[in-house]
């Protein structure tokens, strides 16, 4: 590498004369924190040149450079801390900050281990022929936690305004690789020792004392610091130097009107002339920005305040309105972070009057795949197993799209099968017949579980959202030696309780497969061999959400989740030609069997997208591939419809949802924005496979969950005598059907079955009733009951009259939960943001009619509503809270 690095210098000094002042005799005692100005891309490699070997500097630089696809062994091999570029992250504010600490941490850490690091406090390109930081922090929170044996070495780099590798060549930031390319051809062109000279500077100046001194009086005199050393010597007028000795190609070059990351180009503001801006906005927005910037209520904010240069905004602050406006006000615009620049763009982009920044997923266009797409679905055999029906579907088309997701674009079933059968051979040497898969709803899920059938393992499905008890539990008994994920996944959930299980990453894996097992994959991807399976083989090892004890597993057979989808199919109108939107984790029974079996088996084509908390990016995403069918829980329906406009939401007809009660203000909120849309509210339990019933097109009834799917039957019993009952009469729920499992592995766990007159009936441990035509309505949880006085007191109809209360408000977000003791019962109402009295609370409840007798006791007001991965609410978490655990 030395010899490399000298061959660089030598080719540097063939175009430019370098002069350096005041480089400092390094002392082995310390390492050094470097922070220069930044006119040009090629300081940073001057730097470095010059500190190697005698110190490695570690340079730090934003993801797009660091993960270059050419440049990136490079970036590796120096030990280059890469850091996320806020510009160019549209995916939701936590993503954003959970990278930028790692980075920030990573920078901290590699300080504090006696690291020499280099970090360009601007972040970007300078703009002008001088340094401007704003409101640029990095520098600033890193100096404060220096030790004492780290140096600050400022440096001033001046005469690269004007080359080819800074903004002032063409007004944008400029191509690192083209720069590379043009470089050499220049270096060519004359005959390397004839080309034209551009005289450059470097100064440093060790100025850790007063640069940790000014770290103490607050960011902004930091920066101002940083930039009276930088900008000492003036403005640097631009000056462009001929490329050629025999040519001048910059005859006549003047700089461009329009320089990115300039003074200039920030303060070109928007015009509103005619534009009325609502009141209500405005005062939210300069709320909000205060809030961001710890400022006081009588910190002025205008409409004119410019967000970088009046107000101090970095790339974190502007990322975090941004997020702010599009989650509160739905019909937001998603303005691009380089085009908002004064208070008056954030209104605007709350308003819907800004423009919208272009979609980076990657093209999903879909074709009617063979003729019989737009027929209804045909019915399949509940005899053959998921790998038998997707073998069907992949020997009808191969090369019919399967699935689309953003990582991997649209893949077909033959790309699948392919990835399957190179993943397979290598499960099969896996020791036990059980293998754990830990990811979301990707593209990826459908290779992985086709891959464990052909191995002949069953997937255990690992919930990473279950506490460390759980998850162990999980592991324990299931008896789990490896559990399948992606390492792109497992470092973003950086949950460090799950570092001390056994985990197999598939990016690993797919590199270490042989050359002769991927011609042996081709090659069986070709004729696709079934291994031996029966329908009555386990086809997954579920666990239950946990949300009141530990969870259970739960295996369900191939014949068990089929025969589910063929009930399911016989009250649905579902076509051939419909894209299922996927996004509700696999680990969740729904999310399992509706979202990954079901598009398998039946051909349907699905979106994938793995953070259903991420509205943002769903509400997106749907707009883009334009699904036709969503499975979700009434949680996530309710986030989705806060931040998406009707038009993103329009090629839905229909939604499933599940889980937990759909509310009427949610039917009525869909319906608005979704006026051709339909809501088929169903009822399951994991241990159904999970359908249970669900609404018919045809005939749908408000507050009820369906009828019973397929050759499914319910049965309503006393609680107290088992009889029984009528329609319209209160009781135990029980289910019979070929899709009910047959029982816990743990034979601790008392029988849920009841057999009666030869068959077998599942008791699911919820409370409804049955009406006249059949239909089902689910009255609440028994565990979710407390008894008074003989009376059994539903906590979930109280809840749902308290939610009806605030209809599709923000103040919506509550729960109830309760407790008995000796001297009768006590209910707790948890809030987030809702302000009301005890009084106002029981108040409403007698006018509903509820008995004097049962009342609220207490309100508690907490951060967030505790939710379990599948999107319901987490009682378990609440029931601690009152008592007092």
């Amino acid at each position: 590498m030395q010899r490399i690095t000298k061959l660089f210098l030598w080719m540097m000094k063939a175009r430019y004369t370098i002069s350096v002042k005041h480089f400092p005799k390094l002392d082995p005692e310390y390492n050094y924190f470097i922070l220069p100005n930044h006119i040009a891309y090629l300081d940073p490699v001057l730097l470095w040149a010059m500190f190697y070997p005698e110190r490695k500097l570690r340079p730090v630089a934003t993801s797009r450079f660091a993960e270059n696809f050419f440049l990136r062994w490079l970036f590796r091999w120096i030990g280059t801390i890469s850091i996320v570029e806020m510009a160019r992250e549209k995916k939701g504010l936590a993503p954003r900050e959970e990278k930028l600490n790692s980075a920030m941490e990573a920078l901290q850490e590699a300080l504090a281990q006696g690291d020499s690091v280099l970090l360009y406090p601007s972040g970007q390109l300078a703009g002008q022929g001088f340094e401007s930081l704003g409101g640029k922090r990095a520098a600033y929170q890193t100096v404060q936690g220096l030790g004492k044996k780290t140096r600050v070495l400022l440096v001033r780099t001046r005469g690269l305004w004007g080359s080819i590798w800074s903004n002032a060549w063409t007004g944008e930031t400029p191509s690192l690789v083209g720069g590379i390319v043009k470089g050499l051809f220049y270096l060519l062109a004359n005959g390397f020792v004839f080309s034209p000279r551009r005289k450059v500077e470097l100064e440093f100046c060790d100025m850790t004392e007063e640069v940790k001194q000014a770290s103490k009086e607050g960011l902004e005199v930091f920066n101002q610091t940083l930039e009276a050393f930088y900008n000492e010597k003036g403005e640097e007028k631009v000056k462009y130097i001929p490329h050629f000795f025999y040519y001048n190609d910059v005859e006549g070059k003047v700089l461009p009107a329009h320089v990115r990351n300039s003074i200039e180009d920030l303060q070109a503001v928007n015009g509103y002339e005619g534009f009325e801006f609502a009141e209500e906005v405005v005062a939210t927005v300069c709320a909000e920005l205060r809030r961001i910037r710890d400022l006081s209520q009588q910190a002025e904010i205008t409409l004119e305040s410019n967000l970088i240069l009046d107000l101090y905004l970095d790339s974190l602050d502007m990322a975090e309105i941004k997020n702010f406006i599009l989650t509160r006000y739905a019909g937001a615009s998603n303005t691009p972070l380089l085009e908002l620049k004064t208070v008056a763009d954030l209104v605007a982009m709350a308003m819907g009057k800004t423009a919208n920044e272009k979609s980076d997923f990657p093209p999903c266009e879909w074709r009617l795949e063979n003729k019989e797409y737009g027929e209804p679905q045909k019915e399949f055999d509940e005899d053959m197993t998921i790998l038998e029906l997707f073998r069907k579907q992949w020997k009808a088309d191969p090369n019919a799209t399967q699935s689309y997701d953003v990582m991997y674009g649209m893949q077909k079933r033959k790309d699948i099968v392919l990835k399957a059968f190179l993943i397979s051979d290598y499960l099969k040497a896996i020791p036990g017949k059980q293998i754990g898969i830990m990811l979301p709803a990707v593209g990826s899920m459908n290779v992985l579980l086709l891959a464990v059938y052909l191995a002949e393992k069953v997937p255990v499905m690992m919930n990473w959202t279950h506490p460390q008890s759980a998850f162990a539990h999980c592991v324990k008994f299931s008896k789990t030696k490896k559990i399948l994920t992606s390492k792109a996944f497992f470092n973003k959930l950086n949950i460090e309780r799950l570092k001390e299980y056994e985990f197999i990453f598939l990016e690993d894996l797919l590199k270490k497969i042989p050359l002769y097992r991927k011609l042996k994959a081709l090659a069986k991807s070709w004729v696709f061999p079934l291994p031996p399976q029966s329908s009555e083989d386990p086809a997954v090892v579920l666990y239950t959400s946990g949300s009141e004890a530990l969870p259970k597993a739960v295996p369900l057979t191939h014949k068990n989740l089929i025969s589910n989808l063929i009930g399911a199919l016989s009250i649905m109108h579902i076509k051939q030609d419909e894209r299922f939107f996927c996004y509700l984790p696999p680990f969740h029974s729904f999310g399992f069997t509706v979202n990954t079996v079901f598009p398998l088996v039946a051909g349907f084509r699905s979106v994938s997208t793995p953070d259903p908390n991420d509205s943002l990016t769903v509400a997106q995403l749907i707009a883009h591939s334009k699904p036709t069918l969503l499975a979700t829980t009434p949680t996530f329906l309710r986030n989705l419809l806060n931040v998406a406009k009707s038009e993103q939401l329009a090629s839905l007809r229909y939604v499933i949802t599940g889980g937990e009660k759909c509310s009427e203000s949610l039917f009525e909120r869909f319906r608005q924005a979704v006026p051709y849309g339909v809501i088929l509210e169903g009822y399951g339990i994991t241990e159904c496979s999970p359908i249970i019933a669900i609404n018919p097109i045809e005939k749908q009834k408000a507050q009820s969950v369906g009828i019973a799917v397929g050759n499914g039957e319910l049965c309503i019993l006393d609680l107290s005598t088992q009889e029984v009952l009528k329609q319209n009469q209160e009781g135990m729920i029980y289910y019979c059907g070929p899709n009910v499992f047959s029982g816990y592995p743990d034979q601790s766990i008392e029988s849920p079955f009841w057999e009666q007159d030869g068959k077998v009936w599942y008791r699911t441990g919820d409370l409804g009733y049955r009406d006249k035509d059949g239909y089902l309505y689910i009255t609440g949880r028994k565990k979710r009951f407390l008894k008074l006085g003989g009376e059994m007191i539903s906590l979930p109809f109280l809840e749902g009259l308290l939610l009806e209360q605030r209809g599709n408000s923000e103040e919506a977000n509550l729960a109830l939960e309760g407790k008995e003791h000796e001297h009768g019962i006590e209910i707790t109402l948890f809030v987030v943001d809702l302000k009301i009295s005890l009084k106002e609370v029981n108040s409403y409840l007698r006018a509903k009619g509820v008995s004097n007798l049962i009342q609220v006791n207490h309100i508690k007001k907490i951060g967030a509503i505790p939710l379990l991965g599948t999107g319901k609410i987490d009682y378990k978490v609440l029931k601690g809270m009152i008592d007092g655990h």
